[in-house]
């Protein structure tokens, strides 16, 4: 996976993954304090917002495939989650 960091959007990084074609966005600009208040969410939400499924359209699980946000603990879950799917 490639990791770069947004060039219009401070705090948040691309994630990309060259042979499948598989990327998203990690926002962790609620959790750097630059977020706009947003009642809804707690400060140690990180947003996940996908941009490509390339190849693994069938692949990925539901949850994958839309905007979510989740607490930073559960950052290494997402991505061994995600890890796993675009290993197999």
């Amino acid at each position: 996976l490639d990791v770069l960091s947004h060039s219009h959007k401070k705090h948040t990084y691309r994630i990309s993954h060259a042979r499948t074609g598989f990327s998203f966005e990690l926002d962790c600009s609620n959790i750097a304090g630059t977020a706009v208040a947003n009642a809804d969410l707690d400060s140690s939400d990180i947003g996940y917002t996908p941009v490509s499924f390339g190849t693994l359209d069938a692949k990925l699980p539901e949850y994958l495939k839309e905007e979510i946000y989740f607490d930073k603990s559960q950052v290494p879950i997402l991505l061994g989650k995600i890890l796993n799917t675009v290993n197999t």
